[in-house]
């Protein structure tokens, strides 16, 4: 039977510069199935990553509750949030976001050496193999296409094989062809592994493919 992975409640999220406030979202309700591909999608400016950072603990609602994985993140100090993310969580940026002095081996296995875990071998040599990328083990990222540093990003963030990858435009910066590529190989490891996948994306054919599409016009107020 599945099990919401991800759950919020009343999310509210407001920023403030000097006396203006500017509401992002309010009251906010979702459940997010566990092994789903869930796509975010609204126009600029609708609190599309907001929400996703929120969601995957790197940003704080003003109200509100969320559980991730049967945690209520809230509770958590910035030290236990750190650490809860780094053994549950999973994430792929739009800039790739790779440290440039150590090569791709090393990128991958920065998440297992933050969380203190050691690094299996054999599961990375797994993942760059599903993602065509073994033979970039000792390559420095300046030396990769735009693709093979996105591959390289979701191998580190499936390294610690964590329950939720939450992903921010992962193919904003790729060209159609290789944006699909790395896409399938996404979905592809999110299902091999059964994890959760959420992820915002403002190209609809990439919402086509999630099970499920949360609206942020139609969460706003809910």
């Amino acid at each position: 039977m599945s099990r919401n992975i991800i759950e919020a409640v009343g999310l509210t999220k407001i920023y403030q510069d000097g006396e203006l406030k500017n509401e992002i979202f309010k009251g906010i309700h979702l459940g997010i199935e566990e092994g789903k591909f869930a796509a975010i999608i609204g126009k600029s400016g609708s609190g599309k990553s907001t929400l996703l950072n929120i969601l995957g603990g790197l940003d704080c609602a003003d109200e509100g509750e969320i559980t991730v994985c049967g945690k209520d993140i809230n509770r958590l100090n910035d030290k236990e949030m750190s650490a809860y993310r780094s053994r549950n969580m999973g994430f792929v940026f739009q800039s790739f976001n790779l440290i440039p002095v150590l090569s791709v081996w090393e990128n991958i296995t920065l998440p297992a050496r933050f969380a203190g875990l050691p690094a299996d071998d054999s599961y990375v040599g797994e993942l760059m193999e599903m993602l065509e990328i073994s033979e970039k083990r000792d390559a420095l990222p300046a030396t990769l296409s735009g693709g093979q540093q996105q591959r390289t990003a979701i191998a580190r963030a499936l390294v610690n094989r964590p329950a939720v990858i939450f992903a921010d435009e992962p193919t904003g910066n790729l060209d159609g062809e290789t944006g699909n590529k790395v896409l399938e190989l996404l979905i592809g490891g999110i299902r091999k592994y059964h994890q959760t996948l959420v992820m915002v994306t403002h190209d609809m054919d990439i919402a086509a493919r999630a099970d499920v599409v949360i609206r942020m016009e139609e969460l706003k107020g809910a």
